[in-house]
């Protein structure tokens, strides 16, 4: 199989290395049915990823999208953040105040963070320990109290407190004493998101707007989408339900999208500790299509349950 011209610059690309990767399996499992894959260079325009030959029936184009795990919500929650802990600390500062902070919430916007830095220190100069919803309700904060101006508290105490992804200590240490303290005017900043699966489907509708927009229009076209959950027990709560997110988006706009293949892979293990991928395809058809897909037509992830991918599908233990 002849491979794309970008692809060793993208596979060096840690943020599109997951991504071309996909694709290449994607046409792999076209190769493997013996067709030919025509990928189509990087050009400034929309294009799909690659053409395959189909005969009498002319070409099919494929684009190929990969749910980002960290989805839309979790980037939000990611600049929030980076503004949010700037603003605790330098007000923190100002006030001498030694806090535990952890801030929850769904969804994150930028406008809030000045209100809300301003909100959480009058708080907790009234109170040194306990919990709130925000002015907005948007937001739960927790926080207590460590020490007072001047004071520490042991390394031990510090590790007590879960940094997580978003999590963020400042303090003062002596030379020698890194990592094992004692821990200066302490402050431990925490931001955490609730995991909405609904987020989740707005993210796999995002993929298949954009898909939509390089594939070919008057062509015959198919969209691949993994949704990109490398959990079993989400995937079997979910993955129902972003069916029908798709389907019913399929269902009133994409009339040129003949069919939405969506997929979900990952290593897994089966039950006699065999080591292999966990492969799930579903076969999501444009009820109104400009142009159907042909009866006869093979492909990774059609009705006749096509093989496209090595391995075998096991259910994780």
């Amino acid at each position: 199989m002849v491979l794309p011209s970008d692809l060793g610059k993208r596979l060096r690309d840690s943020h599109d290395c997951s991504k071309a990767a996909y694709e290449l399996s994607i046409a792999a499992g076209f190769y493997r049915l013996g067709y030919i894959i025509g990928w189509i260079p990087p050009i400034e325009v929309h294009h799909p990823e690659f053409v395959v030959s189909i005969g009498n029936s002319g070409l099919l184009a494929v684009e190929c999208k990969k749910r980002d795990a960290r989805d839309g919500y979790e980037q939000e929650a990611e600049r929030f953040w980076h503004h949010l802990q700037f603003f605790l600390i330098k007000k923190m500062k100002a006030e001498s105040l030694n806090y535990w902070v952890k801030v929850t919430g769904r969804e994150f916007s930028l406008k809030d963070i000045e209100h809300l830095s301003e909100e959480i220190i009058a708080v907790i100069k009234a109170e040194k320990d306990g919990q709130f919803d925000s002015d907005s309700g948007c937001y739960h904060i927790e926080y207590t109290c460590l020490t007072e101006l001047g004071g520490s508290i042991p390394m031990d105490v510090v590790n007590m407190f879960p940094r997580g992804v978003y999590g963020i200590n400042v303090g003062k240490q002596k030379k020698g004493q890194i990592m094992s303290g004692p821990y200066t005017d302490p402050k431990l900043l925490r931001l955490e998101f609730i995991d909405d699966p609904g987020n989740r489907i707005k993210g796999l509708l995002r993929n298949l707007n954009t898909a939509s927009k390089q594939v070919i229009r008057g062509n015959l076209n198919l969209i691949f989408i993994d949704v990109n959950i490398s959990d079993y027990e989400k995937e079997q709560a979910e993955f129902d339900n972003m069916k029908k997110a798709i389907m019913a988006e399929l269902d009133i706009r994409h009339r040129h999208v003949s069919a939405v293949v969506l997929t979900d892979i990952y290593p897994s293990i089966s039950l006699n500790e065999s080591y292999g991928w966990r492969v799930r395809t579903e076969l999501l058809i444009q009820p109104k299509p400009i142009v159907s897909l042909p009866d006869n037509l093979r492909f990774p992830g059609d009705l006749a349950d096509t093989h496209w991918l090595f391995g075998d599908m096991f259910v994780p233990v």
